[in-house]
């Protein structure tokens, strides 16, 4: 008697035992979500308010199953904070699987072609993707620099202007590396090779291709304007480019004078033979392409034609009755009619 009792407890105990797991393993491979639910975890937040969250936002259903398997899988202290997004076939355990390798909500950003690293520091802060600050000491940390591979100051140059899928958070040194990364996939090794061939520097290459990028919004004339300041590189002439001048003063009032183009730094390509000492910009890929492959001219001026386009000359008297015609608003005391006004 106390055996057929002891095997019907067994029986009993064991149907228990099975229909509990499995009710529990339908819970986990069964969609729950009604709606796609875009969930924001902060750093820090405990995970018994990550859970309650979760089914607040009817992402899962049952609190106590869903601690259960992260404390099985050992998954319960491994939950990422970060911006989510649940699509209603998500189950359990996709849930738990996003939240652990961090399958963060995507977001586009675009980085405007001609942008310096300081613009571009203030544009990642305004939209609360990194602290300007630590973005800029990393762009000038000279260890970060050696580690990514490039020379010079600063990164200024080499971070690609492009639009990106980026999840958040994201730290600025995994920001900077995607930026660089994709300055190397567009830099291609048919380019590395011309690099060689002209005899320049890849940093000579950038440097070259920001003032280009800075001096026409005009795709086509890209390498109209590059032909322009190869060919004043060639015959020794200073290039005279103003953004240069402008990327060298402590600050710009908005109206280049005489005096800052009189005044000596590093970037002031009045003053100084050939190329400045960096990049003043984040060139895109049309102004280094111009750059690598120039088109053939004589030119050695150019001159806005306020429309976004420019006016060519090959001497200077030329140019002189360019600057007349487009810009006879420019007052002589203000600055010479030069390369690029």
């Amino acid at each position: 008697m106390i055996k057929k009792l002891i095997t019907t407890v067994s029986i009993v105990f064991s149907v228990i035992v099975f229909g509990c797991a499995g009710i529990f393993c339908v819970y986990l491979y069964q969609p729950y979500g009604v709606l796609p639910q875009e969930i924001h975890i902060p750093k820090g937040t405990p995970t018994p308010s990550i859970i309650q969250t979760l089914v607040e936002k009817n992402v899962i259903s049952n609190p106590t199953f869903f601690k259960i398997y992260l404390t099985l899988a050992r998954k319960l202290k491994k939950i990422r904070a970060g911006d989510y997004v649940f699509p209603t076939t998500n189950t359990p355990l996709e849930v738990a699987s996003m939240l652990q390798t961090g399958d963060f909500k995507r977001y586009r950003i675009t980085l405007i072609e001609g942008w310096n690293l300081k613009q571009m520091a203030t544009y990642l802060q305004d939209i609360q993707f990194a602290n300007a600050e630590k973005f800029l000491n990393l762009c000038f940390d000279p260890e970060f620099i050696r580690e990514l591979g490039f020379e010079g100051k600063s990164l200024e140059g080499y971070l690609f202007p492009d639009t990106y899928e980026i999840y958040f958070p994201r730290d600025e040194r995994e920001l900077i590396v995607k930026f660089v990364h994709r300055f190397g996939e567009i830099y291609s090794p048919a380019w590395r090779q011309r690099t060689q061939e002209m005899g320049w520097s890849l940093k000579d290459i950038v440097t070259l291709a920001s003032i280009v990028e800075k001096e026409t919004g005009v795709p086509e004339e890209r390498p109209l304007v590059a032909s322009v300041f190869h060919n004043r590189l060639q015959r020794k002439m200073p290039l005279e480019a103003d953004p240069t001048v402008i990327y060298g003063l402590p600050s710009f009032s908005g109206n280049l004078t005489r005096r800052d183009l009189e005044t000596p730094t590093a970037y002031n390509t009045y003053t100084l033979p050939g190329l400045p000492s960096g990049p003043i910009a984040n060139p895109g890929k049309a102004s280094l392409e111009a750059v690598l492959y120039p088109a053939k001219s004589d030119y050695l001026f150019f001159v806005s034609k306020n429309d976004g386009s420019h006016h060519f000359s090959t001497n200077m008297r030329d140019h002189g009755m360019a600057v007349r015609r487009y810009q006879s608003w420019i007052q002589a005391a203000e600055a010479p009619p030069t390369v690029s006004k």
